[in-house]
């Protein structure tokens, strides 16, 4: 059986630069490469498209699943599309700490993260769950690269080609 620790000295760390196409540790060629219009690319275990509320809680998930090797990237900046939001918009569903019958909080992205905690309001408006995003991304360490348009993905063989813009 393949332990975890074995596993983990094949994994790249997070940022391992190589030639598209190389082998990784371990003589695995799957993984994702995030490429810039250059010669070198980025392998990664996965790439996490978007700095959204789903975005952020696949990446919370990631963390709780002990994989090291991802990146997240962004066009904009996380949470940017609540940030545009008018002011006078907020979340239909409210956001509380705790209810009678035990349920997660609507608005969570993970467990123990509700932003009735954060914010200190139910109806939060976007600006103020963008900055909840951010706080929760700070607080896990995600690994995000913001200002990065995902051109295009492309599956070759086993691997999938994230390409973005070429000064990022």
């Amino acid at each position: 059986s393949d332990s975890l620790a074995a596993r983990d000295r094949r994994r790249p760390s997070l940022g391992r630069v190589a030639e598209p196409g190389l082998s990784r540790p371990g003589g695995s060629r799957q993984g994702i490469y995030v490429m810039k219009n250059g010669p070198l690319s980025e392998i990664y275990d996965v790439v996490v498209v978007g700095g959204g509320a789903a975005g952020m809680g696949v990446s919370i998930c990631l963390r709780h699943a002990g994989i090291e090797n991802f990146v997240v990237i962004d066009r904009q900046t996380v949470g940017a599309s609540f940030s545009s939001w008018p002011a006078e918009t907020r979340f239909i569903t409210p956001s509380f700490p705790t209810n009678s019958v035990g349920m997660l909080d609507l608005n969570s992205i993970a467990i123990g993260v509700s932003p009735a905690f954060s914010l200190e309001v139910e109806h939060p408006t976007g600006a103020e769950y963008a900055s909840h995003l951010r706080g929760v991304a700070k607080f896990f360490a995600l690994p995000i690269q913001e200002e990065t348009d995902a051109g295009s993905i492309t599956k070759v063989g086993d691997e999938f080609h994230v390409k973005t813009a070429d000064d990022t």
